[in-house]
């Protein structure tokens, strides 16, 4: 039976590519199907963790499969206004029956080797992230520091809720990314998480390496709203919103080094 794990999702904010490394490093069995105006593709994952590709441009009413296929989905992925829907143990579509549509090994390792880029975009959180808890040490500062980080936060999230953009999931795929550039992250690959306008650090994540992960997450964000001509109405509320937040906590920011932070943040 399939489950449908993100509907949906903007290509605006998700990359594609590390979407993909992500599922094949879980074993995904599954598809990704990918949809914009005249356009729609489908990336497969089989059981034997290899990948079929197809994609049709209904515009100029060409279907392609294979590589080709492949390597048209990941660039047409970056386009804005397109949606990426994610479904597990999905059964083969019948159209991909053909043999020629699997990639074959030479093809899957390059697949691979593209994918691994680190690239600037949004990553696909596929992954259940386990409860992090607070570091044992500093727990009064730490408390404080958690608690002004949620207020940020929240303020993002509602923010970007009145654009109907969700937050949560858009800084966990920001976070993934950030993760991913860390190779001190651990295994776990929690350096924080963001749930239901809470805040948590990671297992023996100093807090410097919070600031940065948390930061850098937004950082990722505000450029990504800054980029669709469309969210500027969001961006302006969330940067006066941000503001607002910087003159009623100027102290307590000035004693964590959020100030800077934020400053960098909100910049025109």
């Amino acid at each position: 039976m399939d489950q449908t794990i993100h509907r949906n999702l903007s290509t605006s904010f998700v990359d594609l590519r590390s979407m993909i490394r992500h599922l094949l490093d879980l074993q995904f069995t599954g598809s990704i199907h990918v949809e914009l105006s005249d356009y729609d593709a489908d990336i497969i994952f089989t059981q034997a963790n290899k990948l079929r590709a197809r994609e049709a441009d209904h515009t100029a009413g060409t279907n392609k499969t294979g590589n080709a296929a492949f390597a048209g989905i990941l660039k047409r992925a970056r386009s804005p206004y397109g949606r990426i829907t994610v479904v597990s143990d999905a059964p083969e579509i019948p159209a991909l029956g053909d043999r020629s549509i699997l990639l074959e090994d030479s093809i899957m390792l390059e697949a691979r080797r593209s994918i691994s880029d680190n690239r600037d975009g949004f990553a696909g959180h596929i992954a259940p992230r386990a409860v992090a808890a607070a570091p044992s040490s500093g727990m009064h500062d730490w408390d404080t520091l958690l608690t002004l980080t949620a207020e940020i936060l929240r303020t993002v999230d509602r923010s970007l809720e009145k654009g109907r953009l969700r937050f949560a999931e858009a800084l966990a795929n920001a976070r993934a990314l950030v993760c991913d550039e860390d190779p001190t992250s651990g295994s776990d690959r929690v350096l924080f998480e963001y749930r239901a306008g809470s805040v948590r650090a990671g297992i023996a994540v100093s807090t410097q390496r919070f600031m940065e992960a948390v930061f850098d997450s937004l950082a990722r964000i505000f450029e990504r709203l800054r980029d669709e001509p469309n969210y500027e109405e969001v961006l302006n509320l969330t940067t006066r919103s941000i503001r607002v937040l910087m003159s009623e906590r100027r102290a307590e920011y000035a004693r964590f080094g959020i100030t800077a932070r934020l400053t960098d943040l909100v910049a025109e």
